[in-house]
Formats: structure tokens, C-alpha cells, sequence
């Protein structure tokens, strides 16, 4: 009898998850390329859900235009993910990736398209970055790479 109530209390103090819209704004990446990059968010039905033991994992239609402010030239890209961070015991956050991304990882720009861990100290500062699976068009954009080489040759 003392486990099933020990069950019944854990069931109920579990609050239900609270979901909510995701914000994301257009942002430019410099530094890396040797042309800015500008995102601009074409749809962002993204939606972050967070669970009582403070995962959060963000999932719906996010796609993005990838533009090289020097010529006008850009991609559009499905990045719908899903995303979801856990935030561990000892302050760090692990960030899983397992669908289409536009990945920023120190130096880089890349479009994967999953699986990918990153693991960030409390100020979002990376740790490190392992891409698991799937592809990543290692800064594509910023050189004549298949299958972007189209859009790098025209920078």
C-alpha cells in the first residue's frame, strides 16, 4: 500500500508541462564568412514546451532565408528541428538537435540536418559541439560547396 501512494503522490505533483510561442528574431553573423550573413525568419510556428523538471524542447515549422548582405544572393532553409535542452545538475545545458538545423558553433555556419549535441556552461558559452549523424554543409555558404556550390559561386 505504501507504494501505491507513493505513486499517487509523485502523479500528481508532476505539474503539466506549459507550452508557449518562440520568439526568434533575424540576426546578422559576421566574422565568420568573409560577407555578413543575414538570417531573416520566414515562418515560425515554433512552439517551446517545458516540463516540470525543466526540459524544454522546441518543436513546430521554423524556415529561415540565409542571405550574403555583399550580393543579395540567399537560401531558404527548413530548420523545424526538433530541439530540446536539458539542464544539468552541475549548471551545464545539453542541447540535442535531431532535425535540420542552421548550426552556429564558434567559427562555423553550418546546415545539418541531425543528430547534433552541443554541451554550454550557464551563459550559453559552448562547451562543445559533436555532430552524431546526418549532414552538415560545413560553411557552405560562405564557399563553393555541393549542394550550395550554385549559390557560393554567385556570392
Amino acid at each position: 500500500m505504501i507504494a501505491g501512494a507513493a505513486i499517487a503522490v509523485s502523479a500528481a505533483s508532476a505539474a503539466k508541462p506549459s507550452r508557449e510561442h518562440a520568439v526568434f528574431d533575424d540576426a546578422t553573423f559576421s566574422g565568420v564568412c568573409t560577407f555578413d550573413v543575414f538570417r531573416h525568419v520566414l515562418v515560425n510556428n515554433t512552439v517551446l514546451t517545458t516540463y516540470s523538471d525543466g526540459t524544454q524542447r522546441y518543436t513546430g515549422a521554423f524556415k529561415e532565408r540565409l542571405t550574403n548582405l555583399t550580393t543579395g544572393k540567399y537560401i531558404d532553409f527548413n530548420g523545424s528541428g526538433p530541439v530540446t535542452l536539458v539542464y544539468n545538475a552541475d549548471g551545464t545545458i545539453t542541447e540535442t538537435d535531431l532535425g535540420p538545423q542552421f548550426e552556429r558553433p564558434p567559427g562555423q555556419l553550418l546546415l545539418t540536418t541531425g543528430p547534433v549535441v552541443g554541451q554550454y556552461d550557464s551563459d550559453f558559452n559552448v562547451l562543445s559541439y559533436t555532430k552524431i549523424g546526418g549532414r552538415a554543409r560545413t560553411s557552405a555558404h560562405c564557399w563553393g560547396r555541393r549542394p550550395l556550390d550554385r549559390f557560393a559561386s554567385s556570392l
